[in-house]
């Protein structure tokens, strides 16, 4: 029996009778969303019929494990003949699990290594330091010319899968972000774990590997005494019973950095002094090259169509007013172009939102997430090191941080063993590490928030529902 999600695409691509029939609803989500992108790519399939789709596909709880949002990946001629090569190794092995299934979609999207030219290089230097840089101030500022920037980062996003992105304070409108970072009791338990962690409909995504027994959910919800306490309640009846020990994070401020600084086109360079410097009480949080986004709480004047633009925002950072508009209107936000306008430099003004470059393939095949228990300006001194990573994410609490980085597989060990030895240095308490091969993206603001309340306070929702043990007991 196919799921109603799947029913109802309404999709109709020139490569639909090499895709299977399966029955099992986790297996469809990664077909219908192979489906989506090539209808896309043959032009067999609207934007507008494409966003309706993927609507649909977001019911599916396989979502909040990976979330993949096919109309927001470049368009790639490589990438659409990868996806038929394995649609085609499906059927002539008779491949319908769904691990060989998941595998057909995300290999399809890992990025080759293309090496870089030296002018492209620049240009991508320049965009890491001033990310909504215009192309007038870039072409001014580099001495390129304006139509040959734009051609340089079209090929960067298509051949190399860089991405401009940005972080936003959610706080200002009213939604705080919490990560539960956990151990589990019994590794067996991963997947049922997860699924509940799935179907918690305040999640916003969740790593657990096989090769871990710690993993962490991230969570989106409104900002109300009585909803943290729920959380906080239903987190320490799970410890000890499911959990061998839990940190719940409330998020103080984050951000996130791309340094180019070790690359030379083909290959990175390993930081030698990263050690060092992860370990030097001189070192100020002040670097150009850390940026943070301090979490400033609830902000007067916001609305929910400044939470909708932001949250587009998040999918493409240097998209124009008029297609963010148009990206909206396709949600059901009625809003011009001047709206949007308006908007953005408010957000702007206030430091709500966070540009940055987000390297996508560039040899960036090691990933790893870092919880660091320590002492705020432990934390600080931490932060000011993690700049040295070529791709890094960071999160602050009370209680520590906790830092992604995306570094080359050559150097794996190298970063592993420098971070995982701060946990010998004064101000820590642990240092929990999680590796994985590829990290996925998350639910988006708006898929968490469709079924909130907006009013003057900012979002809202019944307390009873951020009830944790509801979907893990």
């Amino acid at each position: 029996m196919v799921h109603d999600e799947s029913a109802n695409l309404q999709i109709v691509t020139p490569y639909d009778s090499m895709i299977p029939a399966v029955e099992e609803r986790s297996a469809r989500f990664y077909l219908d969303a192979i489906r989506i992108y090539l209808g896309i790519c043959s032009g067999t399939v609207t934007i507008e019929n494409a966003t309706k789709a993927v609507s649909l596909l977001k019911t599916n709880p396989e979502f909040a494990k990976n979330p993949f949002d096919p109309t927001v990946l470049p368009l790639s001629e490589a990438v659409k003949n990868r996806l038929i090569d394995n649609l085609k190794t499906l059927t002539k092995y008779n491949l319908h699990t769904l691990d060989s299934i998941k595998s057909a979609y995300t290999f399809a999207f890992l990025q080759d290594d293309c090496p870089i030219q030296q002018a492209d290089l620049r240009i991508l230097h320049y965009m890491s330091r001033n990310p909504l840089a215009s192309l007038a101030t870039a072409s001014r500022e580099l001495g390129n010319a304006s139509k040959t920037i734009s051609k340089s980062l079209q090929k960067l996003v298509e051949r190399n899968g860089i991405r401009f992105s940005c972080l936003v304070d959610t706080s200002a409108f009213g939604a705080d972000s919490y990560i539960l970072f956990f151990r589990l009791n019994n590794r067996e338990d991963r997947d049922r774990i997860e699924q509940g962690l799935a179907e918690f409909p305040f999640t916003k995504t969740i790593l657990t590997t096989a090769m871990s027994e710690f993993g962490y959910a991230a969570l989106l919800f409104p900002s109300t005494q009585e909803g943290h306490r729920v959380l906080r309640d239903s987190v320490r009846k799970l410890t000890g019973p499911l959990f061998r020990s839990t940190t719940l994070h409330e998020q103080k401020a984050l951000g996130a950095s791309a340094n180019l600084s070790f690359y030379d086109g083909m290959k990175w360079a390993y930081p030698e002094n990263l050690s060092e410097k992860l370990k030097d009480t001189a070192v100020s949080i002040n670097s150009s090259q850390v940026p943070l986004l301090r979490c400033r709480g609830r902000a007067k004047g916001l609305m929910k169509t400044d939470f909708a633009i932001a949250a587009q925002l998040k999918l493409s950072s240097r998209d124009p007013p008029s297609l963010l508009a148009h990206r909206l209107r396709l949600k059901g936000f009625d809003v011009e172009s001047r709206q949007v306008s308006e908007s953005l430099q408010k957000m702007k003004e206030m430091g709500l939102i966070l540009p940055y470059l987000l390297l996508g393939g560039m040899g960036l095949s090691a990933n790893f997430c870092f919880e660091i228990l320590c002492r705020p300006e432990v934390g600080d001194r931490i932060l000011a090191a993690v700049g040295d990573t070529p791709q890094s994410t960071y999160y602050v609490s009370s209680k520590g941080i906790i830092i992604w980085i995306n570094v080359p597989s050559v150097n794996q060990v190298e970063y592993y063993q420098a971070f995982r030895a701060l946990e010998q240095t004064d101000g820590v308490t642990a240092v929990n590490p999680i590796m994985t091969i590829t990290r996925v993206g998350s639910r988006s603001m708006l898929d968490l928030t469709r079924n909130w309340s907006f009013g003057p306070r900012g979002w809202s929702v019944d307390p009873d529902r951020l009830d944790l043990t509801q979907y893990l007991e």
